[in-house]
């Protein structure tokens, strides 16, 4: 995604890949207010949850990409890989 314009469009590509999830965790960005997004979750019938401004505890995912990225670290540091091999240690 390029431009948060496309966020709509992302949405729906996700939607018709994957599968509509049950519930959508959201930080309150202005693209995530728009009336299209909102028409999409209503389509789909996503609930949405939005997080607290400066709480990212609130936000799974951060603590999960803040425990990938530990891992990572430790793997480099265990085999001595450049850091420019970070992408390598996530598979």
């Amino acid at each position: 995604m390029s431009t948060e314009s496309e966020g709509r469009m992302m949405l729906e590509q996700f939607i018709t890949d994957i599968g509509a999830p049950y519930k959508m965790m959201s930080d309150n960005t202005k693209m995530e207010k728009s009336r299209a997004w909102k028409d999409i979750l209503r389509k789909y019938n996503i609930s949405i949850h939005t997080t607290e401004p400066y709480h990212p505890n609130q936000n799974y995912a951060e603590r999960k990409i803040q425990e990938v990225k530990k891992i990572s670290n430790r793997i480099l540091d265990h085999t001595n890989a450049p850091d420019t091999m970070w992408p390598f240690a996530h598979c």
